[in-house]
């Protein structure tokens, strides 16, 4: 029979070979020190059930954090310099460690025994709070659903990697010596499996342009002329009512058989909910279910950013995490998760940084896998759609115009030659305007970044039509011509 004692008001019965197992590691170390290494990783001092014993690996650790040896003596001293000594029961209770273990062969496997009865106490403490979360009718049962769910899938993922016998790490030798899959892509070259956003001033277009790409999907057909493969897709329309969807749909020529689901506002609201409390899992879980090949998110502010605190959308941490468990199930799934998001008052319409013009933290672009961009001046069909992202070959620019006869937009080629003209013309007229200028003041006048800014200039100059004045630590840059102007 096991001794039984009371956890969270709850009376929780100890086998003795839990207890044995945790003087079992103890003792293991103390015998043979170098057994501490596989012990670490398995097990953390609330493993322990026992206080005491949580206590004597404290001071292990700690001593090993010193690089002192391990052993009967230092264990001792380090206990008793941390007041505990006597309250294990002194000297004794170490050496009884230390005199009951014949053998530190097994110490890892005393850890494993150790670290599953913490995790089932773990366990039974969340279905305990679920089950309190399920008899109470003042909460929304979906929103104790999902916080149950979620807090049993952290556990086994905090678990999965301490109780399992595979490692934890690659070797240069894994890397190299393994044939590791090709990148899954929707939009082959352009939109990999992963999270991404799509971003754009209001009215640019950006929801015509993720409708007509779930088409594509949908029904196999083509984006950007290029062919993509089949699968069903789930269109989270968080701004838009049923008769608007219908009415694009119509417009861009749908097929009545098309598989691609909808979701809106408020259907989302009652089943799903904010993204970053327990709505992405059951995201995930739809998509796992369904097999979605592209989940649209139409916006991230409606799906994520309402439900934030004021500055929280500007903290990176906080969208990180409101991000993290998405693409998980993105990458996982073979899918893509693309937001649709605004960019600021202040970026120009033809052409810039998807990753730094989008609003809010940038934290959005560190967790993204890829970023497009649709930079369009308003009243004008034309448009430039810059992409980037970590599988994406460069930074590509494609030049779009938009039919508004059916509501799509069409691939026009490489936009790239058209946008870097427009950029370096922006430039020399500032430099006409303010005659003579540096660097920064420049940058800060096109509304461009100092990087860019930079490069261009240097292009501007060897092409013969800008000047590069030296006057001490200081360069300042003007036109070429401009002694004949004066």
């Amino acid at each position: 029979m096991g001794r039984s004692t009371q956890v969270d008001n709850r009376v929780v019965t100890v086998a003795p070979h839990s207890v044995e197992a945790e003087e079992a590691v103890l003792g293991s170390i103390m015998i043979d020190p170098e057994r501490l290494g596989a012990v670490r990783r398995r097990l953390s001092a609330p493993d322990f059930f026992i206080v005491k014993n949580g206590w004597v690996y404290e001071a292990i650790l700690a001593l090993d954090e010193k690089r002192m040896p391990i052993d009967f003596v230092t264990v001792s001293r380090e206990m008793e310099a941390r007041g505990q000594l006597e309250e294990i029961g002194g000297p004794a209770f170490l050496a009884h460690l230390s005199n009951d273990v014949p053998t530190a062969v097994h110490a890892e496997g005393y850890a494993r025994i150790v670290k599953q009865l913490a995790v089932r106490r773990s366990m039974l403490a969340a279905i305990s709070g679920a089950a309190q979360g399920a008899y109470d009718e003042s909460n929304d049962v979906l929103a104790a659903m999902g916080d149950a769910i979620h807090g049993l899938r952290s556990l086994r993922n905090a678990a999965a990697a301490q109780l399992s016998d595979e490692k934890i790490y690659l070797t240069v030798q894994d890397l190299l010596g393994t044939e590791w899959p090709e990148t899954i892509w929707i939009v082959p070259g352009f939109m990999p499996a992963g999270l991404g956003f799509v971003g754009g001033k209001q009215k640019a277009g950006k929801s015509w342009l993720l409708m007509q790409i779930a088409c594509a999907v949908g029904s196999g057909g083509r984006v950007f002329n290029l062919k993509v493969e089949r699968g069903p897709v789930l269109y989270l329309a968080l701004e838009d009512s049923e008769r608007r969807l219908s009415n694009r749909a119509r417009k861009q020529q749908w097929p009545g058989d098309l598989d691609c689901d909808f979701v809106t506002f408020k259907t989302f609201e009652q089943e799903i909910g904010d993204l970053a409390a327990g709505g992405a899992e059951r995201i995930g879980q739809m998509v796992e279910q369904r097999g979605y090949r592209l989940v649209v998110v139409d916006t991230f502010s409606k799906s994520i950013g309402m439900y934030m605190k004021s500055g929280e959308q500007n903290d990176a941490s906080a969208v990180t995490k409101a991000l993290a468990t998405l693409q998980s199930v993105a990458i996982s799934q073979n899918c893509a998760i693309a937001f649709v998001d605004h960019h600021g008052k202040a970026v120009k319409h033809d052409g810039g940084d998807p990753v730094n013009d989008v609003i809010g933290s940038v934290a959005k672009g560190g967790v993204a896998d890829w970023m497009w961009g649709l930079y369009r001046e308003r009243g004008k069909l034309g448009a430039t759609l810059t992409i980037v992202g970590r599988d994406i070959d460069g930074d590509q620019m494609l030049s779009l115009s938009f039919d508004k006869e059916f509501g799509c937009w069409q691939y026009e080629g490489d936009g790239s030659n058209v946008t870097m003209t427009n950029r370096r013309q922006e430039i020399l007229d500032a430099v006409k305007t303010m005659k003579r200028a540096m660097l920064q003041t420049i940058a800060d006048m096109v509304h461009q970044p100092k990087g860019h800014t930079h490069d261009r200039l240097q292009e501007l100059v060897h092409g013969g039509l800008v000047r590069r004045i030296e006057e001490g630590s200081n360069i300042f840059y003007e036109l070429q011509d401009a002694d004949e102007e004066a």
